[in-house]
């Protein structure tokens, strides 16, 4: 297996489409209450923004579900000692989407330095642009 050629975000033109990336937001599929929606952009700033496919927006979406899901049954867990099935397919379903949608640095062989690097990129151009955000004049409705 060859190693991901992969191109410098702190290239000039790289920075750009990091601002763009970060400005851009990333909405779920279907609709999320509020937990949910907390949960699926954890998911989502967990990968790199432009490479999150339609296809992976909706089950980040439905891992959100599953993963608040499991955390609700864990907690009975704790509460009354009772493990059943239920606790058994929340916690491998999760773990499955998980994989699926490479979450892990290991997994895209892009753990180490170079990612922490390619984060901090990524989480600098999102704290510049809603810093950014505040000073952009928004159109007024008409009355």
């Amino acid at each position: 297996m060859s190693a991901q050629d992969r191109k410098r975000k702190s290239a000039p033109q790289n920075k750009v489409k990091s601002f763009i990336s970060a400005a851009t937001p990333i909405e779920p599929s279907e609709i999320l209450d509020q937990p949910e929606y907390e949960r699926f952009q954890a998911i989502i700033a967990s990968r790199e923004r432009d490479s999150w496919t339609p296809a992976d927006i909706a089950t980040a979406g439905y891992l959100a579900k599953v993963e608040l899901q499991r955390d609700a049954e864990f907690a009975r867990y704790k509460e009354d000692g009772n493990w059943d099935k239920v606790c058994d397919v929340l916690f491998a379903q999760s773990n499955r989407m998980r994989r699926d949608l490479g979450l892990s640095a290991s997994q895209r062989g892009i753990s180490g330095h170079k990612q922490a690097k390619r984060n901090q990129q990524d989480r600098k151009a999102a704290e510049k642009v809603s810093s950014l955000s505040s000073l952009i004049a928004k159109p007024r409705g008409k009355a």
